[in-house]
């Protein structure tokens, strides 16, 4: 799209970008997580790359995210190891990328995909914002319809931020909702949000991506940012994420630096 900040129709029907492991189509409302990456200028990257290359980009990037997270995993629910799939779909369109699933105890291992696709795409030159929500959704992509009100939240939520990463949307702050979630997965985090940004959007959890780069590459994530950052009129935004990335160093185990709850 012209403008990274312009507004979106959520209910764009995706072109293609199918992986495996997909959950059933269904045009029956199903409680749905949600998250939608935009790439942060994306006009001059299809500028630069043409449309098929961009297109090859994107299906790799999706590629690789399913190649490591495809198979069962073992998870920590309620204090009790379990064994399960996680199954999840994506799709991309324009300027986004879609992913969602069902809601489920699961929700750690989708918050890590999806650091591992901002990860991945910093390394492929397609820098990503979005955010993640939550809530009843029509999403088929056999029958083309892309429907509900996580899809509005997110959209929004993108737009709302200056910034390379995802937050998480306010849907997750009601029950049974506001459970599940992995604190070494999320950190907490409130510099990112445009100061226009709507108030109820701004939850102050965000996916900690730069935890997730820590883990799994030897590199600093810095010189990529830097390297991205040649168009003045995004460069608050890099700015805004090479401060992030110190962030999460610095507080890494957040988790234990909170004071127990008075009875």
């Amino acid at each position: 799209m012209a403008d990274d900040d312009s507004a979106k129709n959520a209910n764009d029907s995706p072109e293609k970008g199918a992986i495996p492991h997909e959950t059933p189509a269904s045009t029956t409302p199903e409680i749905e997580m949600v998250c939608l990456l935009d790439v942060l200028g994306f006009e001059n990257i299809l500028k630069a790359t043409g449309l098929q290359e961009l297109a090859a980009k994107y299906q790799t990037l999706m590629n690789r995210v399913t190649n490591q997270f495809e198979g069962f995993t073992l998870m920590t629910i309620g204090g009790h190891q379990a064994l399960g799939v996680s199954l999840w779909n994506a799709a991309y369109f324009s300027d986004s990328i879609l992913f969602w699933s069902h809601f489920s105890p699961f929700l750690p291992r989708f918050i890590e995909i999806i650091a591992e696709s901002i990860c991945q795409g910093l390394e492929m030159e397609l820098p990503l914002r979005g955010g993640i929500a939550v809530g009843e959704a029509i999403l088929d992509k056999t029958s083309s319809v892309y429907l509900g009100l996580p899809l509005v939240e997110v959209a929004r939520l993108e737009r709302a931020q200056e910034w390379i990463g995802c937050s998480v949307g306010p849907s997750f702050g009601v029950p049974p909702y506001n459970s599940n979630f992995d604190a070494k997965e999320v950190i907490p985090y409130h510099e990112h949000y445009k100061n226009d940004c709507d108030p109820s959007l701004k939850t102050g959890l965000v996916v900690d991506w730069p935890k997730r780069w820590r883990a799994t590459r030897a590199s600093d994530p810095r010189p990529v940012i830097d390297a991205l950052n040649h168009d003045t009129r995004y460069s608050r935004y890099y700015t805004r994420t090479a401060d992030f990335i110190a962030f999460s160093e610095n507080h890494s185990a957040w988790y234990q630096e909170l004071k127990p709850s008075q009875p």
